[in-house]
């Protein structure tokens, strides 16, 4: 090495390895280099000291992280996830055990309504529908299955409300006039649906039912049940679980490298 030389120099890295090749005036010198951990230099040369303290991120120093091994697990993991959701579908009964289609005036509030028995022949879970006609109003539900051997009550609360309008920014709505609720692991058995109702527009009747129980508007509903329905809830519930781990790995694995780009003479992205 003399005063003046100059050098082109670049490396290449698959950690732990890095190929590195500097370009001088009348020759090229191309090096092979392997990372190689402190215990191991240590152990090699059987030094009596500690070695220094590592600063930074080696330029092919590999990561801690082993993201590539984690993201093809991940990925074997939902293909699986897929073709089971699929069999659960393809393998659901979806059949509807019973249906309700009613229309209540004010002072029904204060009655509970019951549908005929329906078997249920396994232990399963089920999809309650409901529907109101409502518009700027709301109505309110409580379901219950009973099951007529054992009195065992499952239950789902349902509010249905309805609103629209138009104000200076233009027309407006939300909500909706139709409700679901699982009521999960229901044991086979004979069952009634009961339900309760109560509704804005039984509004008028509140205040007089003693008086005149014709007050106040109807409202009709539709509440339909079906057993053994595949469950689109339970496949994105297992999804999200399944993703945390990639989306922290890769995050770790993205943070170590951007570390080893400090350690370089260009940001990243630019050498």
């Amino acid at each position: 090495v003399k005063k003046g030389d100059r050098a082109k120099t670049e490396d290449y890295i698959a950690p732990p390895y890095m190929l590195s090749i500097e370009f001088a005036d009348d020759d090229t010198s191309v090096s092979m280099c392997e990372y190689l951990e402190p215990e191991a230099v240590h152990q090699a040369f059987a030094l009596d000291k500690d070695m220094p303290t590592r600063k930074g991120v080696g330029p092919n120093q590999p990561s801690p992280v082993n993201s590539g091994g984690v993201i093809k697990t991940a990925v074997i993991a939902l293909a699986l996830l897929i073709v089971f959701h699929v069999l659960n579908i393809s393998t659901a009964a979806n059949k509807v055990v019973t249906a309700v289609q009613s229309t209540h005036k004010g002072g029904d509030q204060s009655k509970s309504f019951t549908t005929e028995p329906f078997e249920i022949p396994k232990r399963s879970n089920v999809l309650i529908d409901s529907y109101a006609a409502v518009s700027n109003s709301w109505v309110e539900l409580d379901i219950e299955l009973v099951n007529e051997q054992t009195k065992e009550v499952f239950e789902v609360q349902q509010a249905i409300e309805y609103y629209y309008g138009s104000d200076s920014d233009g027309p407006w709505s939300e909500g909706g006039t139709t409700e679901s609720s699982y009521m999960s692991s229901v044991p086979a058995g004979i069952y009634r649906l009961v339900y309760e109702i109560d509704a804005d527009a039984f509004g008028a009747s509140r205040l007089s039912y003693l008086e005149s129980p014709l007050n106040g508007k109807s409202v009709a509903i539709v509440i339909k049940a079906t057993r053994d329905v595949a469950s689109w809830g339970n496949f994105f519930l297992t999804l999200l679980f399944m993703l945390l781990c990639p989306i922290y790995t890769a995050t770790r694995s993205s943070a170590f490298d951007m570390q080893r780009w400090e350690n370089s003479d260009f940001p990243r992205g630019e050498g």
